[in-house]
């Protein structure tokens, strides 16, 4: 990530952090990826444990969220929606450094004010609850707001949104660590704001890459192949003769490539016709999806600078 970024994530070292801890240590000391065992050095609250691949995924949202704003803010009043926000500060285990995390990284962007709403959603009454705090300390709280939600419970999403300001272009951005999200969550949301842009991060290398092939072939993780095709919005996936046979061949690359132009095909039938994929190292993909090209566009303008400050010339 470029020095001006890393500057306004507000990064830290924090020595409390026991640093490169493993799968075992991370099982015993976090929470729902909430550390149990250090706090914030900013303001001693609590802070999720995250990998270093975290930093990546804040330059595609903030720099999508630079170029979109500038797009949209003279023609539409603007609307931000996250959903697994997290508390707003993270440590990355592997350096013990600690950072601002996607929430707080779009609240200090400095065209934050151009918005006229912002709803930060998490099903952990903790996150939320400082969240807020570090809301109304940064001086936001007339735009943004922490809200107690899960993304299971459809119609209390709804109710949620339903506070969101209409005739508004809303931007949504949603965080989870696995394949979990109901497909009818979109549904549910792009009914509920019908102007609608996602960024959806999809666990591909790690939650799918574990487990997506066992789904296919073995009845004992039916269990995990029904969470899928929620996901996904349909078990058509499931039944297609070509990932039974990247199953059987056990070629993860093919199974999640058509993992994905599943959910795409199934975006696509609910008017979400434009959407690309840009990789967050190699644990997951950030989607995106809009029913408006200029939308895809913007992102794709967004893709041009890497994390590390290079320019691409592919696109």
């Amino acid at each position: 990530m470029v020095k001006k970024e890393i500057e306004s994530l507000r990064s830290l070292p924090n020595r409390n952090c026991m640093r490169n801890c493993n799968q075992e240590d991370r099982t015993s000391i976090t929470e729902e990826g909430i550390c149990k065992k250090v706090s914030s050095v900013i303001d001693e609250n609590i802070v999720r444990c995250v990998g270093a691949w975290s930093d990546e995924k804040i330059h595609w949202l903030t720099r999508y969220f630079s170029i979109f704003t500038i797009g949209m803010r003279k023609k539409w009043n603007l609307n931000y929606i996250e959903i697994c926000c997290g508390p707003g500060r993270c440590i990355i285990r592997e350096s013990g450094q600690e950072i601002d995390g996607t929430s707080l990284a779009i609240i200090n962007h400095d065209f934050f004010d151009s918005f006229k709403k912002a709803i930060f959603i998490d099903n952990n009454s903790d996150s939320i609850r400082v969240l807020n705090k570090r809301i109304q300390d940064l001086g936001k709280y007339a735009i943004a707001e922490g809200v107690v939600g899960d993304y299971n419970d459809i119609d209390g999403i709804k109710r949620i949104l339903s506070d969101m300001p209409s005739r508004c272009l809303n931007l949504v951005f949603i965080d989870p660590t696995d394949c979990g999200i109901p497909f009818t969550l979109i549904e549910a949301i792009s009914d509920s704001l019908v102007t609608a842009d996602f960024i959806i991060n999809v666990a591909m290398g790690t939650d799918l890459t574990r487990n997506i092939r066992q789904a296919i072939l073995e009845p004992r993780y039916n269990k995990v192949k029904k969470k899928y095709a929620r996901f996904l919005g349909s078990p058509d996936y499931f039944k297609r003769r070509e990932v039974i046979a990247a199953a059987k061949s056990n070629n993860q690359r093919r199974m999640r490539s058509l993992f994905m132009e599943e959910y795409k095909k199934n975006l696509s039938a609910i008017g979400y016709l434009h959407t690309d994929t840009e990789g967050v190292e190699h644990y997951y993909e950030l989607l995106f999806a809009s029913k408006n090209y200029r939308g895809l566009d913007f992102w794709r303008k967004a893709q041009k600078i890497e994390p590390s400050g290079q320019k691409r010339f592919d696109f």
